[in-house]
């Protein structure tokens, strides 16, 4: 009976180490197939998610890994800015005052600021004396409202007809941080909306294309 075992135990062997060597021999042949596919220049150790193509989808999955303490350069890429101009127009010349690569934003695409990085560093950014690497409270300036034409006093309402009105008989709609953090909570919060006419100059909140 031992000497069954024994022999059962000596055929087995070489078995598990064919399926090592197939195991082994499989990875490897993916891998040249990868290279294959995507190249000359795909490197296995590149490609994070191992879905056989180097793209913006590792440069997440590596951001994303290392949160707020990677390369600033990696994390840009995946957080999206936005800033608030320190120059002032009426309301007709808000749509065109972000620098490039910017536009005007709506409302909806920067009220939640956990999601965003401000983006200080563009040129004209405003900033306050204690924003540190956020963005200043307190500062009206005109953003979208996602509704059609209007020029009521409306907060949320009000845009200026579409932003072509600098009429001081017309309205658009401005936000800024809300600096009262014991406030009640709104449907804008952290937000404060008033409207402004449009003749009078305000800063734009502007967000990354």
């Amino acid at each position: 009976m031992n000497d069954t075992s024994h022999t059962q135990r000596k055929r087995s062997l070489p078995a598990v180490a064919w399926l090592l060597i197939g195991l082994l021999a499989g990875a490897l042949a993916m891998t040249a197939w990868q290279a294959r596919a995507a190249g000359s220049g795909y490197d296995p150790q590149l490609d994070v998610n191992h879905d056989g193509v180097i793209n913006t989808l590792d440069i997440q999955e590596t951001a994303s890994a290392w949160d707020t303490s990677g390369d600033p350069t990696l994390v840009n890429l995946v957080t999206r800015g936005y800033y608030q101009t320190s120059a002032t127009v009426p309301g007709n010349q808000a749509l065109t005052a972000c620098t490039a690569g910017y536009h005007m934003a709506n409302m909806a695409e920067i009220q939640n600021t956990s999601a965003l990085r401000y983006a200080k560093e563009v040129p004209g950014a405003v900033t306050a004396q204690d924003s540190g690497n956020g963005p200043p409270f307190s500062i009206t300036g005109w953003i979208r409202t996602g509704v059609s034409s209007n020029t009521s006093t409306q907060v949320g309402a009000g845009n200026c007809a579409l932003w072509t009105s600098n009429s001081a008989a017309n309205n658009g709609t401005t936000v800024a941080l809300q600096p009262n953090w014991l406030l009640a909570g709104s449907n804008l919060s952290p937000w404060d909306g008033l409207t402004a006419t449009c003749s009078t100059p305000k800063r734009v909140w502007c967000v990354q294309d």
